[in-house]
């Protein structure tokens, strides 16, 4: 939804549905892994511009594949982002984000099988664009990663990017 030419809101929800069956290996023991879950999911999300600055935030709740670690999660994440053109074909960026993973799993399976049963990570970023012309852009960036592993300890990360790309549009039909 379109709050006047600068404002803009948007929003989902509904249910999921998860049914995760599977075996988890604890030493020599193998346990079996079943669980079922409804539960609500939604998302919002806002944003405002001018002509030369954007911002967005937003969060959404979810279920998802907790990307292997875990199997199913609930996944909380709230995230939002600053964008500024400094002159035409140059622009900073700046991001933030804070994700929540836990585990769907019954707690006495996880906690026997890894001892992990969430899994935060907080993501903070900025970068440099420059588009060359109407179809080429550079990107650099700079982001830090802070994962707390319930039960295994935290890990920071420091990356580095530099991003190519090509923009490569054509109508449908032609």
């Amino acid at each position: 939804m379109n709050l006047g030419n600068r404002f803009s809101l948007s929003a989902f929800g509904g249910v999921q549905y998860a049914d995760n069956q599977g075996v988890v290996q604890q030493g020599t023991t193998t346990l079996a892994s079943t669980s079922t879950l409804w539960s609500p999911t939604g998302g919002i999300e806002a944003g405002w511009r001018n002509a030369r600055t954007s911002v967005l935030a937003g969060y959404s709740r979810s279920i998802s594949d907790g990307g292997g670690l875990l199997g199913a999660v609930q996944l909380g994440n709230a995230y939002g982002s600053f964008r500024r053109e400094l002159a035409p074909g140059w622009a900073v960026t700046a991001t933030a984000s804070y994700g929540t993973n836990s585990s769907v799993l019954p707690a006495a399976i996880v906690a026997t099988s890894t001892n992990l049963n969430s899994i935060n990570l907080t993501s903070v970023g900025a970068g440099l664009q420059r588009n060359v012309g109407k179809k080429l852009g550079l990107r650099l960036g700079y982001t830090h990663d802070f994962q707390q592993q319930g039960g295994i300890g935290d890990i920071a990360r420091n990356r580095f990017f530099a991003t190519l790309s090509y923009q490569w549009a054509k109508p449908l039909g032609m």
